[in-house]
């Protein structure tokens, strides 16, 4: 929890597909701007935003960049890569079984 009292969750998921990490994030109103802010002072070219669905991608190559701000402005930080997912605050590593392929 941060200082204040809120709380705040970032997921990064890589997407083979794209090549590229999928960012979600969920913070408190008074700090969203602030994310964002920091978002995009990556590099236009290695970023994009999708209003509908609020989802981030970013270029592979800014995976560094990404786990900095996860850890400098949220209480939650999770990398997903395949079906291991893991807290980026503990480095705990979770493991998610597919049930169906």
């Amino acid at each position: 929890m941060s200082k204040d009292g809120r709380r705040s969750l970032i997921h990064i998921v890589w997407e083979p597909e794209r090549q590229a990490y999928q960012v979600q994030f969920e913070a408190e109103a008074g700090t969203s701007h602030d994310v964002v802010a920091v978002l995009k002072s990556i590099t236009p070219e290695h970023r994009e935003y999708e209003p509908e669905t609020r989802t981030w991608r970013f270029a592979a190559s800014e995976l560094d960049r990404l786990r900095q701000i996860a850890l400098e402005h949220f209480d939650g930080a999770l990398l997903t890569r395949g079906n291991l997912t893991t807290n980026l605050h503990t480095g705990r590593i979770a493991e998610q079984l597919t049930l169906f392929a």
